[in-house]
């Protein structure tokens, strides 16, 4: 599995604890680990030499097997891995918004980006939609609400170089109903953000960064619930100390599925 080592490495559940226990086994700051599944360290990996990295990782996963043994083969069924990511709302009404980011040039799109996502609780998520959803009608985001969308101004979702939501520096989200028909709101959204970030191991990278938003979304107006976001960042960021800046664009997503709801019992 995948894990994010912000989270994972402070973590107070099980994941955490199981997390550490292998990491003490072998202390590597970042990397992989295999182990059995009570915790045992069969094999880790960290340092590689880019032209070798799969022989590496082979060798890796051969010791690991090695000191396993015989093994039974396993036949497990295919599965979303990440069911509530920009998908559905949660059983205690949260949602997950699904984030990309990708560095641009000349108009094309240059790079792997990231993958990301803002959680939102029941209420915060209420935020999102019209006060009253007539035609004409506006509102703001709140600032603090606004400000976890920092991680749309970077391509890499290292914490050591994503701008931090107390590191945003300028921040306003609105949004205005564009018209109702049939009992569907449709919405418009508009907005900026702005982040000043220092590199949290190189304070001599100060990173600082910029985009304009421009979004739809829809919203129930009889059961008074969203339907649908979608939301895009453009801008750009770059070293305060160098000229130019590196264009990137972010998208944020989100749609209500209700087959997928009501497979998952939630609300």
């Amino acid at each position: 599995m995948a894990a994010n080592l912000y989270k994972i490495r402070d973590g107070k559940d099980a994941a955490g604890n199981f997390f550490r226990a292998v990491q003490k086994q072998k202390n590597q700051y970042q990397g992989f680990w295999i182990a059995t599944p009570d915790g045992k360290l069969l094999s880790s990996h960290q340092d590689h030499s880019e032209k070798k990295w799969t022989e590496e990782v082979l060798a890796a996963i051969d010791e690991a097997l090695a000191k396993a043994g015989p093994l039974s083969p396993r036949n497990p069924e295919p599965r979303d891995v990440l069911p509530d990511w920009g998908k559905r709302v949660q059983r205690d009404g949260s949602v997950t918004l699904a984030v990309w980011t990708r560095y641009f040039f000349q108009g094309k799109g240059i790079g792997n980006g990231a993958t990301d996502s803002v959680t939102w609780s029941a209420k915060e998520w209420k935020e999102f939609a019209p006060p009253e959803p007539v035609k004409g009608a506006t509102w703001h985001l709140p600032a603090k609400m606004a400000s976890q969308f920092s991680c749309c101004l970077s391509t890499v979702s290292d914490k050591s170089m994503m701008p931090r939501p107390d590191e945003v520096t300028e921040v306003d989200i609105s949004g205005s109903v564009s018209r109702t028909k049939d009992g569907i709101a449709t919405l418009s959204y508009t907005g900026r953000i702005a982040a000043l970030h220092t590199h949290t191991f190189n304070k001599k990278y100060v990173y600082e960064s910029r985009a304009k938003l421009r979004g739809i979304g829809t919203y129930d107006v009889d059961k008074q619930e969203m339907i649908s976001l979608l939301w895009i960042f453009e801008g750009g960021s770059w070293l305060t100390h160098e000229k130019g800046d590196n264009p990137l664009a972010a998208v944020v997503e989100w749609q209500r599925d209700p087959r997928v709801e009501k497979a998952a019992g939630a609300k």
